[in-house]
């Protein structure tokens, strides 16, 4: 969430990302996002815990992704 607020800011000029839990008000609808209160490092845990295979991404542009870029600001600020 914290790398969608940051593409918000930078590239919207908004302060915002979705919630964990979003009522749609056009639509008879409610997105839930169960696994968005988790930390990533608690969320590898598990991946090695349940031995989860890495899902092969076949976008050419996943390399060069600003969502990539956030993640990487987002890390060198937390140090």
């Amino acid at each position: 969430m914290t790398e969608t607020l940051l593409l918000n800011l930078v590239y919207q000029g908004s302060f915002g990302t979705m919630p964990p839990k979003l009522k749609m008000d056009k639509f008879d609808m409610t997105i839930i996002r169960p696994l968005a209160l988790i930390s990533e490092k608690d969320m590898k845990e598990m991946e090695q815990i349940r031995a989860y295979q890495k899902q092969i991404k076949n976008c050419p542009h996943e390399k060069d992704s600003s969502r990539r870029d956030a993640k990487n600001l987002i890390t060198e600020l937390e140090k």
